[in-house]
């Protein structure tokens, strides 16, 4: 996990230099900032229902991008699962 992560267990706190996630998102408003929060929400949600029942957050920064990124249990073993048309 990069040094700057955070994790969702302690929302209010910052792991080393790392900005609070309010100044990172300040450069996001109206409908991207919804965009985000519908796309993490998702993932995150996909998790706990599809990975096990539980799943970690990690958001982090590198350099002028905003990284979100969600792991869990799951493990898929076809990189295309999902991709393919239906027959």
């Amino acid at each position: 996990m990069p040094s700057n992560a955070r994790s969702t267990a302690a929302p209010s706190r910052t792991r080393g230099n790392s900005p609070p996630l309010t100044d990172v998102t300040n450069g996001l408003s109206g409908n991207r900032l919804i965009d985000l929060e519908i796309a993490v929400t998702e993932l995150v949600t996909n998790s706990v229902l599809h990975g096990g029942g539980s799943g970690l957050l990690r958001i982090w920064t590198e350099h002028d991008q905003l990284v979100c990124e969600v792991s869990d249990a799951g493990h898929i073993s076809d990189p295309l699962l999902g991709r393919r048309p239906v027959d």
